[in-house]
This record gives C-alpha cells, sequence and structure tokens, in this order.
C-alpha cells in the first residue's frame, strides 16, 4: 500500500527492531516542503503493519484559508443556481430542489472529496493538506461523515469558537470533529512539492510577459 504520508522508521516489536524502511534525516533534507526544524509539529502514529509514521499536523492558519477556499466555492455554485433559478423563473419545486441541493451541497461537500484519492477537498490541496486517519491510513466513509457532521459543535458558541479552542490547546490541532472521528489533518509533504514545482513553473513561464525585449529565460530588457 502506498505511504503518502510522512515518514516510514524503524518501529520495535517485543525488543526486536525491525529494518527502517527511510532514512529520515534523508527525507527531510530532501523534501523542502518539511523544514528539519519543525520537529515540534510532528506526531507519532503506528500503522496496523507495526511502522511508525511521522506526521506533520496543520495548524489554525492553513485549515482556515482552505475552509475560506472552500466555503467560497461552494458559495459561487449556490450563486450560479440562483442565478439560473432566477431567469427561469421561481417555482415552489424548484426552491425546493435548491434547498435540498444546499444541504447535500453543505454537508457532503468535505465528504465527496475527503474519500477521493488525494484525501482533500480543494481548498485543502491548494495549501497542500489531506485529511487520514489517526494511524496514517486513509481516512473512512464512516470517519468522513462523522468529522464533517460533528462540524454543528465545532461552530458553538460563535464562529467555530470550539473548535479553534480544542486546535489551539492539542498538539495534533484537532476539532472535535477529528476527536470524535480519529481523524488527522496532515501536510501532505508530495502535494506541497508538486504545487510548488507546479506554481515555479508557471511564473518562470509568464516572466516578462507584457514587457517589450523581455522574453522567457532572458536576463532582461534591452537598454538602448
Amino acid at each position: 500500500m502506498r505511504m503518502d504520508v510522512g515518514i516510514c522508521v524503524a518501529s520495535q516489536r517485543i525488543g526486536v527492531t525491525r529494518p527502517q524502511c527511510a532514512t529520515r534525516l534523508s527525507e527531510i533534507g530532501e523534501n523542502r516542503a518539511v523544514p528539519a526544524n519543525a520537529l515540534d509539529t510532528v506526531v507519532t502514529a503506528e500503522t496496523p503493519e507495526g511502522i511508525l509514521l511521522e506526521l506533520r499536523p496543520a495548524g489554525l492558519s492553513p485549515r482556515f484559508f482552505a475552509f475560506l477556499i472552500d466555503w467560497l466555492i461552494r458559495l459561487a455554485v449556490i450563486y450560479a443556481l440562483l442565478m439560473v433559478v432566477g431567469i427561469a423563473g421561481m417555482s415552489g419545486v424548484a426552491m425546493a430542489a435548491l434547498t435540498i441541493f444546499w444541504f447535500l451541497l453543505e454537508w457532503f461537500y468535505p465528504v465527496l472529496f475527503e474519500l477521493s484519492r488525494s484525501g482533500a477537498t480543494p481548498g485543502k490541496r491548494v495549501f497542500g493538506l489531506r485529511v487520514v486517519m489517526d494511524n496514517g491510513l486513509p481516512i473512512t466513509p464512516g470517519a468522513s461523515i462523522t468529522r464533517n457532521l460533528l462540524r454543528v459543535a465545532d461552530f458553538l458558541p460563535f464562529l467555530f469558537g470550539f473548535a479553534i479552542v480544542s486546535m489551539l490547546l492539542r498538539k495534533d490541532c484537532k476539532r472535535l470533529g477529528d476527536i470524535a472521528a480519529a481523524t488527522l489533518v496532515i501536510h501532505d509533504t508530495r502535494a506541497a512539492s508538486a504545487m510548488t514545482a507546479a506554481w515555479s513553473s508557471g511564473l518562470n513561464g509568464r516572466a516578462g510577459a507584457g514587457v517589450p525585449g523581455v522574453y522567457p529565460g532572458s536576463p532582461g530588457p534591452a537598454h538602448g
């Protein structure tokens, strides 16, 4: 099974050390997405096979901005549907269908993406995050539904107050839904590296665009 999260290190079983499946220092040195000095943000998980994984939980800031992106996406979808229904003519049936769709979008939008191969919503993918189980394995349908339904409790008493307090007090940055579902939001180092590479390529490809005498890879504009 592919291990997309963390760094695989040696595990111990009754005093017998298993061989290392990766060298931690070399992984940190090669992967620029996880700085070598970020060891205080790492939690350890053990897979059913007895392999120890080091997972880097996502903090409050990236999760907030990821949530904001996902919220704007849902808002744009609802706005587009309202425009279509308004042009076609608002009726009782159309309003009822729109209400049902809004409910499904609000509660099952995260579940749909978390159960995909990436294990993350579009907002989380932008920031290189993904949702996994506590043991580092892909999230299960039951866990995804549980953590998202408990957003109601996380929202209390106002604007996700309980969620913010829980994430600030816990080393693994879990909100109440994560605690109940035994899930963890982590930095997906491979996704972050791929995103950084894509952005760098795009910026280099557009370098000098719109500036006379400047082309990608050229040192600068020609001066007469």
